[in-house]
This record gives structure tokens, sequence and C-alpha cells, in this order.
């Protein structure tokens, strides 16, 4: 199990119209919510792996959500729903920074040039967006936390990405920056709210994945990023 099964499994439900998949997209989320943690134990729904991996875990099980719920029934919506509005867990092995929140992340807990804020607000803005106009969400709550999670997204590219891609802590850091959660919230911002950091005005995102392509070279059939510049 990972914390992308049931955003696989709610691409299917899309695709077939098969509520088969939306149940087993469900299910994968609803172990998470049991405890069950991912092949990579550090990201998990219950007691993460702090703040750095809780993000993605929630983002990418409300991507899993906002793809199976309409094949499911109400109560399973809103149980689910509300388990991520609500997300109030402590770190795993690390209890005295206190637990990590959906405001948390949203905020993020650390500055733009650290790679777990991207990690952060990523997931935060992919729950926000996935749980929009759900009949029991608080709305003006809802609306200020979506607030801090815009302002955020434009944090990590105006304080921590460069116009051309560069982060400040360096390539490695700076593709979990990016890559593994916080492009795919870019991405939903555009397609749920119409907000697009891609094709606007300075600061923008169009390099965070280009410059991978920009910087690939070729040595015996196989990819090699180059310069290879470590992780600070």
């Amino acid at each position: 199990l990972t914390i992308g099964h049931a955003a696989g499994h709610g691409l299917l439900y899309q695709i077939t119209g098969d509520k088969r998949h939306a149940e087993l997209g469900r299910e994968c989320i609803e172990r998470f919510l049991e405890g069950v943690r991912d092949r990579d134990p550090r990201y998990a729904f219950r007691r993460p792996g702090g703040a750095l991996r809780a993000g993605p875990t929630l983002g990418w099980l409300a991507v899993g959500y906002d793809l199976c719920r309409d094949g499911w029934n109400a109560a399973a919506r809103e149980r689910i729903g509300r388990a991520l509005w609500e997300y109030r867990e402590l770190s795993d092995g690390d209890e005295r920074k206190g637990p990590v929140t959906l405001e948390s992340l949203a905020r993020g807990t650390m500055p733009p040039h650290s790679n777990h804020f991207g990690m952060q607000v990523g997931g935060a803005a992919l729950v926000l967006l996935a749980l929009e106009g759900e009949p029991w969400l608080d709305r003006a709550r809802h609306g200020e936390l979506l607030a801090h999670a815009a302002h955020s997204m434009q944090r990590n590219l105006e304080e921590g990405f460069g116009d051309g891609g560069y982060f400040l802590e360096g390539d490695g850091t700076g593709s979990m920056a990016s890559q593994i959660v916080f492009l795919s919230a870019l991405q939903a911002w555009k397609n749920a709210a119409g907000r697009d950091y891609f094709s606007s005005p300075r600061p923008n995102a169009r390099l965070l994945t280009l410059k991978w392509i920009y910087q690939t070279i070729f040595r015996e059939g196989r990819p090699e990023v180059w310069p290879i510049r470590g992780g600070y």
C-alpha cells in the first residue's frame, strides 16, 4: 500500500465508471485512517514522519478522495472528508514539536528555502481544493485556510525557487520541494480554481520540471542529470 494507491484507483474509476475502483480507493484511504503505513513507513496518516511526510500523505489521499468521492455514499464522503479536514497528529518519535494540523501545513512549519515547505503547503492545498463545496464544511474557516495556502504557494516560488527552477538548498532537496506534491498542487489550483501558476508573470512555475529536461544528458544510452551540485 502507498499514499498514491487511492488516486490510482480513482483515476481508473474516472476512466471506466466502474464503482469497484471507487470502493477500492475508499478501502485504501480507510486503511491509512486506521493506522496502516505506506511501504515507506515515514508516510502515514497516523503519526507520520513529521510535517515533511504528513503533507504529501494528506495531499495524495485528498487526490484519491476527489477522484473517488462520486462513487461513495454520503456517509463515506463525510467520514473521510472530515478526517482530512480535522487532521491533528503527533509526529512519529518527535512529539515535542506538537501536532501537525491542516493549518500548520498550509502555513508551513519551515521557511520556503527548506525542502519541507513545498512538501507541506502542496499537500495542504490539495486537501483544501478537494474539500471545497462539501456541505458539512466550515466555509469561513475553509476560505481562511485556502488563502493561507495560496500565499504559501506563492512564497515557495518567490523565496525558495528562482525563475530558472534553481532551489536554494540544491537540486536533490529541490526535487522534493517541487515534484513530490507541490507540482501536483500547482496543477490542482489551475484545474479546480482557475489559478495559473505556470503562465503567469514572474515568479512562475514553468521551469520547475523543464529544468530537469534541460539538464539531462545521455551517457551510453542512459539519462544522467548534470551538473550534480549535491544536496546543499
